[in-house]
């Protein structure tokens, strides 16, 4: 079985812009843009954003 490693970026700086007054419950989180979130890995060279294309 092959390795895989994945990197997962937050664009941390855009998402507390755009959410002023987000959640601190952890029962009832903020959601967030999900083009903000950034997942790549080197395995088959597969880069791309998180959620629905």
């Amino acid at each position: 079985m092959a390795d895989l490693n994945v990197m997962i970026a937050f664009d941390a700086a855009t998402i507390v812009e755009q959410n002023p007054n987000a959640s601190r419950n952890p029962d009832a989180p903020t959601q967030v843009d999900h083009s903000l979130i950034y997942m790549t890995t080197r395995h088959d060279h597969i880069v791309g954003t998180s959620g629905p294309s």
